[in-house]
């Protein structure tokens, strides 16, 4: 386990043992109740989804995505707050709009599950490790081709503000428990 990484990396993200029930139930109530403030949620995303995706690829690959990157990247990519129901990632079952790319390419999916699931497994197979954190993708959000995962010039800072305001959420939840 050479490239464990076991934190977000900046006091911007919540670290959370997934493999305990309190580190899990956290982190679907973070993502719960930053959803339930991002309607609508056309594709019925839930807290637990995003959790059980979080831990299968902590166990998997022994990378951390901290819930305020996914959620940063949920909301900006449009799979939780958009109100088009066409949008490609609600339409394709594939909130973050991994393998969607500006030049047509689309990847659908089976069911919303899955869909997360694969942008977790990319993000702890691609993104994070290698001396980076979730930390370094908020500044910088390439892979470890240094491939962007988005187009937009101002991918970070839209992920980064979001990612700033789930915090807040985590921060008031862990001072509430």
């Amino acid at each position: 386990l050479i490239d464990k990484v076991t934190t977000g990396g900046s006091d911007v993200f919540t670290d959370l043992d997934l493999s305990t029930e309190e580190g899990y139930k956290m982190y679907a109530k973070i993502c719960d109740i930053f959803i339930n403030s991002r309607k609508p949620n056309f594709l019925n995303i839930t807290g637990d989804m995003m959790a059980s995706s979080a831990k299968r690829t902590f166990e998997k690959r022994n990378k951390y995505v901290p819930p305020e990157l996914a959620l940063g990247q949920l909301a900006a990519e449009g799979g939780i707050g958009n109100s088009d129901p066409n949008v490609l990632p609600i339409r394709t079952k594939n909130p973050f709009n991994v393998g969607n790319t500006d030049d047509g390419g689309t990847v659908d999916h089976s069911s919303v599950q899955s869909g997360i699931d694969a942008y977790y497994d990319l993000i702890g197979k691609d993104y994070i490790g290698k001396g980076r954190t979730a930390r370094d993708l908020i500044y910088n959000f390439v892979n470890h081709n240094d491939q962007r995962y988005a187009g937009a010039p101002n991918y970070e800072k839209v992920v980064g503000s979001i990612a700033r305001d789930v915090n807040k959420i985590a921060k008031k939840l862990a001072t509430n428990s």
